[in-house]
């Protein structure tokens, strides 16, 4: 058998957002079983301008990735 092609990133990595209040916004991703997200490769903005505060992220799951080395990733929900 071969191999399936990866799920499209919308797929993979489902995201939504809303506003909690008029200054601050919950990014949420919804992870496809079997991926993953790497924490330091995740970026924010909001147009026209940039983030007034840095997001605040949980801890993620430490792990040795045979590309990047020792990361941290997201699995399921961001």
């Amino acid at each position: 058998m071969g191999q399936e092609a990866p799920l499209p990133p919308e797929r993979a990595f489902s995201f939504s957002v809303r506003a909690l209040d008029p200054a601050t916004v919950e990014a949420r991703f919804a992870v496809a079983p079997g991926y993953y997200l790497y924490r330091d490769k995740m970026r924010f903005a909001l147009a026209p301008g940039a983030l007034a505060a840095p997001p605040v992220l949980p801890p993620g799951k430490v792990k040795d990735d045979e590309f990047f080395g020792r990361v941290e990733t997201y699995r399921e929900q961001l």
